[in-house]
């Protein structure tokens, strides 16, 4: 797994501080500008790749992962983490 910074010239940037993904075990960690750090579980390796190509990682994130469910209930479960 390695981690990348956010680079301050991207969209979005100021609210996320750095991001890692396992492709084994499919687990999205995102560190927050504040220093909160949350993690997502089942997210594919070409979400995360549109993710980490995106201009806008917070827009995408907040859309295309934090708020994607099914019939109610979140696609990419996600817990804080300390």
């Amino acid at each position: 797994m390695q981690r990348v910074e956010v680079s301050p010239d991207r969209l979005g940037s100021q609210f996320f501080k750095a991001y890692q993904y396992d492709e084994l075990g499919q687990t999205l960690e995102i560190e927050f500008a504040d220093g909160r750090r949350c993690v997502h579980s089942r997210v594919p390796a070409d979400l995360y790749r549109d993710f980490h190509e995106s201009r806008e990682p917070g827009r995408f994130w907040a859309a295309a992962i934090r708020d994607a469910s099914k019939d109610g209930q979140p696609s990419y479960p996600m817990r804080m983490v300390s």
